[in-house]
């Protein structure tokens, strides 16, 4: 008889979850408020013995999670930033010029 704890959740999904949450730095209690749901159901979702709703994925999506990548382990974020810093050198670079 296995001892090991069943799961209705991908695996890779809790991970990357778990990652996400612990870069908050929240408390179970503060992530269960955010997400609008009790503190156990945070263990639950974060122990993979539930899967996430379609609910929890929009309050994760509205409290600035990355969705696709805790779901797929892919994402543009990365390449969303560079982009972003690429266009902020060249603001800067223009009001330099402006000013001259």
């Amino acid at each position: 008889m296995s001892n090991n704890k069943r799961t209705v959740e991908d695996a890779d999904v809790i991970k990357r979850l778990r990652q996400a949450f612990a870069e908050t730095q929240m408390e179970h209690q503060e992530f269960a408020d955010k997400l609008g749901c009790s503190r156990s159901y945070v263990g639950n979702i974060l122990s993979g013995r539930v899967q996430l709703s379609g609910r929890i994925m929009k309050q994760l999506h509205e409290n600035g999670f990355d969705i696709v990548w805790i779901l797929s382990g892919n994402s543009d974020k990365a390449e969303i930033q560079k982009l972003q810093e690429k266009i902020d050198t060249v603001k800067e670079l223009l009001k330099e010029a402006y000013k001259q």
